[in-house]
């Protein structure tokens, strides 16, 4: 009995020992355990973007966590990567596994040789990017620089973060520090729209008459980081596209650009240009035309929209305006004429017919025709007036085909010059008589002569008369006759 009771004291003697010993196991750990959570996750990681661009916004993503790191092995000391859950496909794809990083049976991160450098990073992170947006990765901060040219993250894990900004993609934290500062070496991209004026200059606006082509030319300036810019242009319904005509070249590049004609309401036709294929500095030209259509107003827009980075947006707009003048009839007096029809050249001789069309009977308007219009009208002035629109600068002639009742014809065409303004006129009556009052082409018809009725004293009068004069001339011709026969 006594020798039960010393066997099982020493059995619980045992186990107390044992449970002792492995109290000393884990009590040596914690120290071990505390330093690791100390020295990698206690949230006291710093990037600071230092200088960054004003009016940015900067986001960072942790792609890797780093798991330990012993700073005594070798200049470099040694690091256990490992890639964040959001992350775990992304590192293990084809594009990026055995390329830039090696990844062990343990999940463990390494870098490949030959890409652990700044190409290499920025290569990286490129990709990293497309990867985030295209699968809605939730970065794990965003801040906006405002006015500032330094932002800050604080309370981050040490690890590999890929920083983006709205003008491209950087990386890094290093993670031998908790602070790290990061110089934003992305540069804006940069966008210039014109419309040609004349046969070489471009400008913000030009003039031009309905039917005419007109010419843009868009020059997109690529700057650092950015993957890809898409331009979009939207003319407005007055400007038909030729579609065939848009042309996007780029100094000793090709394929780095794709067009898209499918016209919607926010755009006529977009391009998309590959920024990751093109050098910081080249400037893409992108040239097209357009045609001024029948719905011209007096002034027609289009407008460039350039988005890159983190929707960075430049919009750009040029305007084509087209013109209008009245043609005014009127006698001597001011008074206002009717009946008079006009056609409309580009020279004061021969040269060609503009063609028009009435569009507003009730206030005699009369449009540019377009060449699928075909028109054929005169010009017919009602109410002493009538207005012709769709003209751009220049010098017109008006051709009288057919003058007012009672009123002489005119012998020559009548100059008009459109320069960038409206030539209205405006009217007034007095005693019962509308006048003109000014502005607008005046164009006067005299009074023509007036011959005495047949059948009364002048018409007997003046045939009388005409008859003295050729009996006049047939006495001195017979007389000259009989002078020279005389002298011979």
């Amino acid at each position: 009995m006594v020798m039960v009771m010393r066997l099982d004291r020493r059995e619980k003697m045992k186990k107390l020992v044992n449970i002792l010993l492995v109290l000393a196991m884990v009590l040596g750990m914690i120290p071990t355990m505390v330093n690791a959570e100390k020295s990698y996750n206690t949230n006291d990681g710093k990037i600071t973007i230092n200088p960054a661009k004003e009016n940015q916004v900067y986001k960072i993503y942790e792609v890797l966590k780093l798991e330990s790191f012993d700073s005594d092995k070798g200049a470099k000391g040694a690091y256990a990567y490992k890639a964040t859950e959001a992350w775990e496909t992304f590192i293990n794809s084809e594009e990026i596994k055995g390329t830039y990083v090696n990844v062990d049976a343990q999940g463990y991160v390494t870098w490949v040789p030959g890409k652990d450098n700044e190409a290499g990073a920025a290569e990286f992170a490129a990709k990293a990017l497309a990867h985030a947006k295209a699968n809605n990765i939730v970065a794990t901060a965003t801040k906006e620089s405002g006015n500032s040219t330094t932002v800050e993250f604080t309370g981050l894990n040490l690890g590999y973060y890929l920083v983006d900004s709205s003008l491209g993609a950087l990386c890094g934290l290093t993670t031998t520090a908790k602070e790290v500062t990061i110089h934003e070496k992305n540069t804006a991209g940069d966008m210039k729209k014109e419309v040609k004026i004349d046969a070489v200059n471009y400008g913000e606006s030009n003039t031009a008459s309905i039917g005419d082509t007109i010419e843009y030319k868009i020059e997109v300036t690529i700057g650092k980081g950015a993957e890809t810019y898409t331009l979009t242009d939207l003319l407005d319904e007055s400007l038909t596209l030729d579609v065939n005509s848009i042309s996007v070249t780029a100094p000793n590049f090709t394929d780095f650009a794709t067009v898209d004609t499918t016209a919607t309401n926010d755009y006529t036709f977009k391009v998309v240009i590959e920024g990751s294929k093109l050098a910081e500095g080249t400037i893409v030209t992108i040239t097209y035309k357009a045609v001024l259509n029948e719905k011209a107003e007096k002034v027609n827009n289009n407008k460039a929209t350039l988005v890159y980075g983190n929707n960075n947006k430049i919009e750009k707009e040029t305007k084509t305006y087209t013109y209008e003048f009245d043609l005014i009839k009127t006698d001597s007096s001011n008074v206002l004429l009717d009946g008079a029809k006009f056609k409309l050249y580009d020279a004061a001789t021969g040269g060609n017919e503009i063609k028009v069309i009435l569009i507003d009977e009730a206030n005699h308007i009369y449009r540019v025709a377009t060449k699928a219009e075909n028109a054929a009208e005169a010009i017919t002035v009602t109410d002493g007036k009538a207005t012709i629109f769709g003209l751009g600068n220049g010098t017109y002639y008006l051709e009288e085909t057919k003058q007012p009742e009672g009123y002489n014809k005119l012998a020559s065409r009548v100059e008009v010059k459109v320069e960038n303004a409206d030539n209205k006129a405006t009217t007034e009556t007095a005693d019962n008589v509308i006048k003109y009052v000014r502005g607008g082409v005046r164009v006067i018809n005299y009074n023509g002569t007036v011959l005495p009725t047949t059948g009364g004293l002048g018409t007997t009068l003046f045939i009388t008369i005409g008859s003295l004069v050729a009996l006049m001339a047939a006495v001195v011709l017979v007389t000259n006759k009989r002078m020279a026969n005389e002298n011979i």
